[in-house]
């Protein structure tokens, strides 16, 4: 799964005016990254598909993959701490 936004920017230059932010994975934990129209080569890691031949350390996505997982279980965290941390916030205030 990957997710894009597409922005345009008329008033600069075309190799930088248009962007599409690239992201790995749930589009709601990723991490997007920006790619210029101007772009003519991407990063290896951006090029070997991680996804559908398994492991590899040199694949983006499976940073963004490993990163989203880390998030989703500090979110899980997050949701029976944070409840208790605001109340103690708004006590102190």
């Amino acid at each position: 799964m990957y997710a894009t936004v597409t922005q345009s920017r008329g008033w600069l230059p075309d190799p930088i005016g248009g962007v599409v932010w690239l992201g790995y994975g749930n589009p709601a934990m990723t991490t997007y990254v920006p790619i210029y129209a101007g772009v003519t080569d991407l990063p290896e890691e951006y090029k070997t598909d991680g996804h559908t031949t398994g492991y590899s350390h040199r694949s983006a996505w499976w940073a963004f993959k490993q990163v989203a997982t880390i998030a989703a279980i500090a979110g899980a965290t997050c949701g029976t701490t944070w409840p208790r941390s605001a109340r103690r916030f708004r006590k102190a205030s």
